[in-house]
């Protein structure tokens, strides 16, 4: 996950919110909504298989636990925090894309 949802969120929600106080089209609402709740979806509801996010590069193997370089150990520590530090920022976007999502 890339910081660039989160600020695609907010920058979307942000005019979401002026269209809205301001009695925007109801078109353009609808499409700010949609692209809103379209960043949102990985996070919307527990899903049967992973969903990538369109802003991760397929390519990077070095987020696979499998493939990713792991041969000494301090590689393997560098992996786990990169792992860590990923994660935590996946779950503040996660709860951030989840509270936007209550909002709309």
């Amino acid at each position: 996950m890339k910081v660039g949802y989160k600020k695609a969120i907010e920058i979307l929600f942000t005019e979401y919110e002026k269209l809205k106080s301001a009695n925007g089209h109801p078109d353009d609402l609808k499409s700010i909504r949609e692209g809103i709740e379209y960043l949102c979806y990985p996070f919307r509801e527990d899903l049967t298989k992973d969903i990538r996010s369109p802003l991760q590069d397929p390519d990077d193997d070095s987020l696979n636990l499998v493939k990713a370089d792991r041969s000494t150990p301090e590689q393997e520590k560098a992996f786990w925090q990169n792992m860590a530090e990923l994660s935590k920022k996946n779950i503040e976007v996660t709860l951030y894309a989840l509270e936007t999502l209550k909002k709309i």
